[in-house]
């Protein structure tokens, strides 16, 4: 920046909305702040939308949209306000909505697919060796520790009997031990769970997963890795990722299920029955473009889980043929 001015620097963040049973696009922003903020403005805008989006019923303030010129908008102001609440709404989408869009730019094309999948969704073999690797970080703190409790409940109870090996780390591992669920009942390694503290950093490096001999992991952790410069060793086992705080590492929580083909459950928007369902079952997943020379810089660029809808974007230069997508 220049002596005696100003620059103005716009901070940006771009995601896929998911789409819902009911077929709507769903918009979620975390806000969940605990501090007051002397100048809260908040200005919602969907461009090109058919249908008036809908706020959350649940929301506590009456924030409605209104529309001008194909352009729907939603504006709220306070002053020493705590936004305690997370924002949620959603955008109606037609059935007969364009799927391909196609833009050329100096003898490339910048594709995007947005298509809607039969749900091939299928049950999986249940594990009966489970590790359970629960991040004890300072910001665990900050994790609705009573959800996670929830779905655990549910799936231990799904499983019925089953070896869990626990591991509680932080900026080390501070524990590792083993449970045994017997006909459902998990209370020893539940009362073990209540009772962690919450302290120190998080060096996900500190995992070697290629150690732990299960069948499956679930990650309890929001996803941050403050300190060391070593990620966490993988190995050839899913690792079902499941969040609960509102600010969490999502590219990393997403890239450690994408890599062992497992999943990111967030309980913020999910119910306990839902993501009940995502443990119990395989999901349709895409593996990738073939091989092609003319296709480059594509999303998704490692192998994701697909649900009722699948998005993908990517340049293709001149000369492209086919795009095959398995």
């Amino acid at each position: 920046i220049n002596a005696n001015s100003t620059r103005t620097v716009l901070i940006g963040y771009e995601e896929e909305l998911p789409v819902a049973a009911n077929n709507a696009l769903n918009y979620y922003l975390p806000l969940n702040l605990k501090d007051t903020v002397n100048d809260f403005n908040l200005e919602v805008s969907v461009i090109q939308s058919a249908t008036r989006p809908v706020f959350d019923s649940s929301l506590n303030e009456n924030i409605q949209f209104s529309s001008s010129n194909n352009l729907y908008t939603a504006a709220v102001h306070k002053t020493s306000y705590v936004p305690s609440y997370s924002l949620s709404f959603s955008i109606p989408k037609p059935q007969d909505a364009a799927e391909v869009m196609l833009q050329e730019f100096e003898n490339k094309y910048y594709y995007l697919l947005n298509t809607r999948l039969q749900n091939t969704e299928r049950e999986k073999t249940l594990p009966v060796v489970v590790g359970l690797l629960w991040d004890a970080s300072l910001s665990g703190s900050n994790r609705s520790i009573q959800k996670e409790l929830e779905l655990l409940d549910a799936y231990f109870k799904k499983l019925n009997n089953v070896q869990v090996n626990l591991v509680v780390f932080s900026n080390t591992v501070k524990s590792s031990s083993q449970f045994g669920v017997q006909n459902g009942n998990w209370n020893e390694l539940k009362n073990f769970i209540e009772k962690i503290q919450y302290d120190g950093a998080t060096n996900l490096g500190n995992l070697n997963l290629k150690n732990i001999p299960v069948e499956e992991f679930i990650l309890v952790s929001d996803g941050h890795h403050t300190l060391g410069n070593k990620q966490m060793q993988l190995s050839n086992k899913p690792v079902y990722c499941i969040n609960t705080a509102a600010a969490a590492d999502y590219s990393n929580l997403k890239f450690i299920a994408g890599k062992t083909a497992g999943l990111v459950i967030d309980l913020q928007y999910m119910t306990t029955a839902a993501a009940l369902k995502k443990l119990v079952n395989e999901p349709f997943r895409f593996l990738g473009i073939r091989q092609n020379d003319f296709v480059k810089e594509n999303y998704p660029s490692i192998p994701v889980a697909v649900n009722s809808t699948f998005s993908a974007t990517g340049i293709a230069e001149e000369g492209v043929q086919e795009i095959i997508f398995q």
